[in-house]
């Protein structure tokens, strides 16, 4: 007898058996009584739950250490005042402070609703989860993934660039072409960093189109599913109005 747990799933949903929800939690942490009804209303939302406070959890660990590493970066470098150009200077005043207050947006979205899904998700009744904010919320959600994963990246690739440029290329006071020795280093540590942030944007497009993907085909699955559903109802009804 060949095991299914899509058939399970569908049987135990169908034949209206009363399942504890421990069954279909990924990490075991959900505690709901046995006599609760497990409906996959209920179960995407748990789901739809969870992986928002991950994501609100992962974007404040990342924007709290990117905001820290860019302050110290913009304190505690060292350059000759004198001979480095100044659209270096500005154009990395201007890369640290937008990578500083971008982190701390996205530390502020997190900190704000990260507290009301946790509260959620540990009360285990399903009434309150039917009124998560999650889903009204998930554009803020998403703007604190995006920006901490994506757009502080980005902005962390550029800066360190800049400091490259600034901290390790020997500026004469003249006005006489530089030397490529005295450049060498940025050069080689940019001929690094361009292919890094090449990969860096390809692989961020590329999973997110693969989640992406993923998301709509199990929409997709759950819209066959129910005009299924609609369509046996519809012969039972006509059945029984036949007799």
């Amino acid at each position: 007898m060949s095991f299914n747990p899509q058939a399970m799933r569908e049987n135990s949903f169908e034949s209206g058996n009363m399942l504890g929800f421990r069954q279909y939690s990924l990490n075991n942490e959900v505690r709901f009584d046995s006599n609760i009804r497990a409906t996959p209303e209920l179960l995407s939302l748990w789901t739809e739950l969870k992986l928002a406070k991950s994501k609100l959890q992962t974007s404040a660990k990342i924007s709290s250490l990117m905001a820290g590493f860019a302050m110290v970066a913009m304190i505690e470098i060292q350059y000759n005042v004198e001979n480095t150009p100044i659209v270096l200077l500005v154009a990395f005043c201007i890369v640290t402070t937008i990578l500083i207050f971008s982190h701390l947006i996205s530390l502020a979205i997190s900190s704000s609703i990260l507290p009301t899904l946790d509260t959620i998700s540990e009360t285990y009744v399903p009434e309150i989860i039917y009124h998560s904010p999650h889903r009204k919320l998930n554009f803020f959600i998403q703007m604190s993934w995006f920006i901490s994963n994506l757009w502080g990246n980005f902005l962390m690739v550029i800066l360190v660039t800049l400091v490259l440029w600034i901290k390790f290329a020997r500026y004469e006071t003249t006005n006489v072409t530089h030397s490529i020795d005295n450049v060498i280093a940025p050069i080689i540590g940019t001929s690094i960093v361009i292919p890094i942030l090449i990969l860096l944007i390809i692989v961020s497009f590329y999973i997110y189109a693969t989640m992406h993907k993923h998301k709509l085909s199990t929409q997709r699955n759950d819209i066959k599913e129910l005009e299924g559903q609609v369509k046996s109802l519809k012969i039972t009804a006509h059945q029984l109005g036949s007799i």
